[in-house]
């Protein structure tokens, strides 16, 4: 199979600029990197973040005609890709820093950020067999950014049956998003949920992990499910800065009719940049515009 995947920098040449691995929203099974939605969320972080980063923004394969584990499995090879020779044109080794790794994403984008950020703590692959040698050599992650990530937990949340009339997401289109994901074989669906580590990502545990940047809205249904992540982060004694706006519905980081939009953005970039300053080789500064380039396609044998 064939990944495609954006790739967006700031138009100023950079110096070991760190990396933004963005992963999509959709219910696993809708919208694309390639929307101007996303192009203009890449922009934002290329400009945004540490004077300016390299914005990798994977093309999953999404449901119903590539149900789990396919989304997992494409978002991964992107990590495997970037720790290899094979890389190095699209994203030039001077260029970019591989150990200062963001994972970044909304909604089914921030559970697919999440999970590949255990898979990485963890050397493994999709798959859960041993990953390459060369992933755990060259990568490394220092930072999440999860905006109103699912977490696909096991029990229904009350948020979750209580927001049945929000804009943008309701309950029910919760409910068809994972049968799409999952399949309509209730108990698979149910047992995915309730152990596998690649669905919901509080089975394979947060220690360890680098610190995470949580947006949330109060109008949400997976509002719950973010205040429950970050309960479980903080027990697990990872660091977390938890943007809460109760006014807001889901998605809200993508409309630009948001009051809270660009103060939300901001803050996300606040906490990142705090993170990677330590990490940083060098000052480095951008030019305000991002630029968009389109790469190779990355072949899945």
């Amino acid at each position: 199979a064939t990944i495609q995947f954006r790739v967006v920098r700031p138009s100023k040449k950079l110096s070991h600029a760190p990396i933004v691995i963005l992963h999509h929203g959709g219910g696993f099974c809708m919208m694309s990197s390639r929307s101007k939605m996303y192009f203009q969320a890449c922009q934002k972080f290329a400009n945004g973040v540490a004077g300016g980063a390299i914005v990798i923004a994977p093309e999953y394969r999404r449901a119903p005609e590539y149900p789990f584990p396919y989304a997992v499995s494409d978002s991964y090879d992107v990590l495997r890709w970037l720790a290899s020779d094979a890389s190095h044109a699209a994203v030039p080794p001077g260029e970019a820093d591989r150990r200062r790794i963001i994972l970044a994403g909304d909604s089914a984008g921030g559970n697919l950020a999440l999970v590949c950020s255990q898979l990485l703590r963890d050397g493994l692959q999709a798959d859960l067999t041993p990953a390459p040698a060369e992933v755990g050599e060259k990568l490394a992650a220092v930072a999440l950014h999860l905006a109103y990530p699912t977490m696909l937990l096991p029990k229904d949340t009350i948020s979750s049956m209580t927001t049945v009339n929000e804009p943008f997401l309701r309950s029910w289109h919760m409910h068809w998003f994972r049968l799409q994901y999952l399949g309509n074989d209730s108990e698979r669906r149910e047992h995915l949920k309730a152990t596998d580590r690649r669905v919901c990502p509080v089975h394979a545990g947060f220690e360890g992990l680098p610190p995470v940047s949580l947006v949330s809205a109060g109008r949400d249904p997976l509002r719950d499910e973010v205040k429950i992540l970050e309960i479980l982060l903080k027990e697990a004694g990872v660091g977390v800065n938890h943007h809460y706006i109760a006014s807001e519905t889901h998605g809200f980081l993508s409309a630009p009719g948001s009051p809270n939009t660009n103060e939300t953005i901001k803050r996300v970039h606040a906490d990142l940049n705090g993170w990677l300053i330590s990490s940083a080789p060098e000052t480095i500064r951008s030019d305000p515009k991002g630029e968009a380039q389109e790469i190779a396609p990355l072949n899945k044998q």
